[in-house]
This record gives structure tokens, C-alpha cells and sequence, in this order.
């Protein structure tokens, strides 16, 4: 809703007709007015058409900063969610072959425990001579051993990928700070 306002700015009166809240317009008005008079402080010479037209050149150049900057920052923004979104696929990845190591080793401690029960019911009933037995559990113990040694294998790719994710993410976190930020 538009209303009529009468500013004070530099002992200037200017009326305008604005959508702004009054806390918003008061606030602008106070900010222009500070600058308008540092300025005519500053250079007793200086009329204040002048000084006006230094605030308005000043304003200007920091919009056009603030712009630059902003879209600085939109393309750090859309860079780090390129790489969000590699990680998090790459999460995907992992956490599938995560879950078939983790069926091989249900697998394995299954076929372990079937092995297990088959030496104790030989050596019950002396079915097997104990060299047979011994020969089925050192079989037994290397495949398990095998099968530990692909899944630590696999987990250790997962924790270095995982490493290697988390470094990318605290790196570009850093390039985003200047000297002026500390």
C-alpha cells in the first residue's frame, strides 16, 4: 500500500509516495542522511547537489560490488551442490556394495557355523579319522579367512572414498573465506 512521506535529508525536504514500511523508509532515510553529511562535513565547499550525487555514486559502486559478489556466490553455490550430488551417488554406490559385503559375510558366517556343526557331529560319532576332520577345518578356515580378506579390502575402498569425500567438502567450505572473514 503506497503512502505519502515527507524526508529530512541534509536539511532538505523531499516528499515521496512509497510501498515501504515506515521502519524501512526511516531506516533508509537515516542511512543517506549520515552519508550526505560526512560528506558536506568533510568539504565545506562542497554544495549538497554535489554531495548528494557523491552518496548516489558511492551507493552505486557498492551494488555493483554486492552484484558481483552475489553471483560469485551463485556459482560457488551450484559448483558445491554439483559436488553434493557426485557425493552423495557416490554414497549410493557405496552403501550398495556395502550391503553385498554384508551378505557375503551373513553368508560366510552361515556356511561357517553348517561347517562347524558337521566336524563336531563327525568327531561325536567318529565318523571321520581326525586327519579328514582337521583337513576339512583348515579348508574351512582359509575360505572364511579369504572371504574376510575381500570384504576388508572392500571396506577399506569405502573408507578411503569416505576420506577422500569429506576433504572435497572442508576444502571448498575454506575457498569460500577471505582474509577479511578471519
Amino acid at each position: 500500500m503506497k503512502q505519502k512521506y515527507t524526508l529530512s535529508i541534509a536539511d532538505v525536504e523531499l516528499n515521496v509516495i512509497v510501498d515501504e514500511a515506515p521502519e524501512t523508509v526511516d531506516r533508509i532515510v537515516g542511512i543517506l542522511d549520515r552519508k550526505m553529511r560526512e560528506i558536506l562535513l568533510r568539504s565545506k565547499q562542497c554544495p549538497k547537489t554535489q554531495a548528494a550525487l557523491l552518496c548516489a555514486l558511492d551507493f552505486c559502486a557498492d551494488k555493483m560490488q554486492l552484484k558481483e559478489e552475489v553471483a560469485g556466490l551463485k556459482d560457488q553455490l551450484e559448483g558445491v551442490s554439483d559436488d553434493l550430488k557426485k557425493t552423495q551417488d557416490m554414497l549410493a554406490r557405496e552403501q550398495r556394495k556395502n550391503l553385498e559385503i554384508e551378505k557375503d559375510k551373513a553368508r560366510i558366517e552361515i556356511e561357517n557355523a553348517k561347517l562347524r556343526a558337521i566336524i563336531e557331529t563327525a568327531k561325536a560319532n567318529n565318523q571321520a579319522p581326525a586327519e579328514d576332520i582337521e583337513s576339512i577345518a583348515a579348508e574351512a578356515a582359509q575360505v572364511v579367512e579369504q572371504e574376510a580378506q575381500k570384504a576388508s579390502v572392500a571396506e577399506n575402498v569405502v573408507i578411503a572414498k569416505k576420506n577422500k569425500t569429506s576433504k572435497s567438502r572442508v576444502g571448498s567450505m575454506f575457498d569460500m573465506l577471505t582474509f577479511s572473514d578471519i
